[in-house]
């Protein structure tokens, strides 16, 4: 069953091969963005574009209940839990269908449209313009079916840009300019070894989730260990005989010492993150995200079309484990999946709670890739002429 979500703007690029990112914005302020890997088709093959939906006179926007050519429509039963639900800041995964369509919207409210249908009436709708989003990813499939949407096509990207277009869809607040009439966000403002500067009205703990002293105890604990660490007489004469990998400890930090007094919830949750940012408890992914899917055997893979599915679906399974796979630009499907199934899979680990956390571990096939190597190779020789 799919996740159904209620999407009023964004934008997609897909103009790198097998890479589709992007931003959208749902219906209840939610800003999500997407890091899939895949191809868009049709007119958006290798194409950026914005959308924005258009509510004429102020309306809300109705779901579609009827999507031309399209045998997954959106019941009107769904609830509002189901129709705005709550997605992972980060969306990973693999891209599904994205289309544009016509389609059928009611005219009356939900409440009045239900009615009619039970009484056995016809409702009155109609056409509209839709599109249709799809894609594979921590919760598994999600959908959006964006009615009376309004595509504006980016031909030209400032690769230097951390978006594709300076849309407006999605406006943050700035600093007013400087009284002189400077611009008060420039490189000369950098302080602090390049770090940005926290204004006046910043709250750096906005839920007062830290003791109000807790730079202070960082900072003693630091003083303390740093004073435990210093050398005794004689042992810099003999540091180059040490083997440092024998004196190496697993031992997880103490966070009674390195924060006295913090609450017991805090402890646990600090500890937790510990043993899985160690490393120490990761999992062979392949026992993990497998279950009751097999990879079908390489050689009875002939055509780019049959790996193609079998890596979607390798991709989607290992999302939910907040695990990407990022293919290059030089991967076909065939190629892909030889890569996943002999370079990737077999040396891929990762903790099974990673999932709690916000961390996503990527993977990326240009790490064996040839190809990449040879471009990484020539670049790194005309910067160094």
């Amino acid at each position: 069953m799919a996740m159904r979500i209620d999407v009023v703007a964004g934008y997609l690029n897909a103009s790198r091969k097998n890479s589709v990112s992007g931003k959208i914005e749902l219906a209840d302020g939610q800003v999500v963005w997407l890091e899939l890997s895949g191809n868009l088709r049709g007119k958006f093959s290798g194409r950026n574009f914005s959308f924005n939906v258009n509510h004429p006179d102020g309306a809300e926007q109705t779901s579609a209940g009827e999507t031309a050519g399209n045998s997954d429509n959106l019941s009107a039963s769904h609830s509002q839990e189901e129709v705005e639900p709550l997605l992972e800041l980060r969306q990973i995964g693999t891209i599904g269908d994205v289309d544009f369509r016509k389609a059928k919207s009611p005219l009356v409210p939900i409440e009045e449209l239900m009615t009619r249908i039970k009484l056995g009436e016809t409702p009155p709708f109609e056409v509209v313009d839709l599109l249709y989003l799809e894609w594979y990813g921590q919760s598994g499939r999600v959908v959006a079916e964006i009615i009376n949407v309004e595509i504006q096509w980016i031909d030209q990207i400032n690769e230097t840009q951390s978006s594709p277009v300076a849309d407006p869809l999605f406006v943050e607040d700035t600093d007013e300019a400087d009284s002189d009439g400077s611009d008060s966000s420039g490189e000369d403002e950098l302080e602090n070894d390049g770090e940005w500067p926290l204004s006046s009205t910043q709250t750096v703990d906005p839920y007062q989730l830290f003791p109000t002293d807790l730079d202070d105890q960082i900072r003693q604990s630091l003083k303390q260990n740093d004073a435990s660490m210093q050398p005794k007489d004689g042992a810099v004469a003999g540091a180059n005989s040490l083997d440092f990998e024998e004196h190496e400890t697993n031992q997880p930090r103490d966070w009674s010492e390195v924060i006295p007094g913090i609450d017991p919830e805090t402890k646990a949750l600090y500890e937790s993150w510990d043993e899985i940012y160690s490393g120490q408890y990761d999992q062979p992914i392949e026992g993990l995200f497998c279950g009751e899917y097999e990879i079908p055997p390489l050689d009875s893979v002939q055509t780019d079309e049959q790996a193609d599915i079998i890596v979607k679906i390798i991709v989607a399974r290992l999302a939910p484990l907040n695990v990407a796979i990022d293919l290059c630009e030089h991967m076909t499907p065939l190629t892909a999946l030889k890569m996943i199934v002999e370079e990737i899979l077999p040396i891929a680990r990762v903790h099974p709670n990673l999932a709690a956390t916000e961390i996503i571990r990527h993977y990326s096939t240009f790490e064996f890739c040839e190809a990449c190597e040879k471009e990484f190779d020539a670049e790194y020789d005309k910067y160094h002429e």
